[in-house]
């Protein structure tokens, strides 16, 4: 995608990654994205939250890039939303106009399991040392918030998403392609699909309602990682110098 965005750079002004689970708020959120770089003309990327449906919170988001952005381009499959290596500034918007998406209004059972898998693999990080850990943090507190939603709505969508975090954490998954493009997803999907939104409450309560033990039951399995993520950042500061693009939050 990517490379498209930059071997297309002179057909363009603007690129837009919207994600297939991500569906408009109105039909003039085009023409407001526009108007927000004639606002800020020096502007290369802007992040807008967007309208979780799962966690029912504000999230990060969605991505606009000016035809002027570049990318050095990695094989990370887990954390897929690069940043550019250059930009000229870069601007974060928690408030209006963002939200001008909403994140999985309407998702399949199956989707929001596939959700919660993903999201889970990005709080664990069970495949790597270095992790990233503040991204960790955001990610577990998703899947927390999404947990807070099933317990009010009790929307058995909501709690395949949960199933689907148990799922990463129980087995331990690491390689995202091999869960994520296999069938092993599909039957662990399929071999808890009779049960009743009662019964998803009744067998994850335990683990995840109430403030410490979910806390926890998170820290203890990124902690010990964390001066890896410390020494990798200091290292990366020292190598690149720092970082020369001007971000702002609105």
């Amino acid at each position: 995608m990517y490379n498209f965005f930059q071997n297309h750079s002179g057909d363009f002004d603007l690129f837009i990654r919207l994600d297939a689970d991500m569906v408009f708020r109105d039909k003039f959120a085009l023409e407001k994205i526009v108007k927000l770089f004639q606002q800020y003309p020096a502007m290369d990327h802007a992040e807008l939250a967007v309208r979780d449906c799962f966690s029912n919170t504000l999230i990060m988001g969605l991505h606009v890039y000016t035809s002027q952005c570049r990318w050095n381009l990695d094989n990370d499959k887990l954390f897929v939303d690069i940043e550019p290596s250059y930009q000229r500034e870069k601007n974060i918007f928690w408030k209006s106009p963002a939200p001008l998406v909403d994140h999985a209004p309407d998702p399949s059972e199956f989707q929001a399991f596939c959700f919660g898998v993903h999201r889970c693999l990005k709080a664990f990080q069970f495949d790597r040392w270095i992790i990233d850990y503040p991204r960790a943090i955001l990610q577990w507190n998703i899947l927390k918030n999404t947990w807070k939603n099933f317990e009010y709505k009790k929307d058995r969508r909501l709690g395949w998403a949960i199933l689907g975090a148990e799922e990463v954490i129980k087995n331990r998954m690491k390689p995202l392609e091999k869960y994520l493009h296999s069938p092993d997803l599909d039957n662990a999907f399929r071999k808890l699909h009779p049960l009743t939104s009662e019964q998803i409450y009744t067998q994850l309560k335990n683990n995840w309602s109430g403030k410490i033990f979910p806390y926890w039951r998170h820290k203890k399995s990124i902690f010990y990682k964390f001066p890896f993520f410390l020494t990798n950042k200091v290292y990366q500061k020292f190598r690149h110098g720092c970082q020369k693009t001007k971000t702002t939050r609105k």
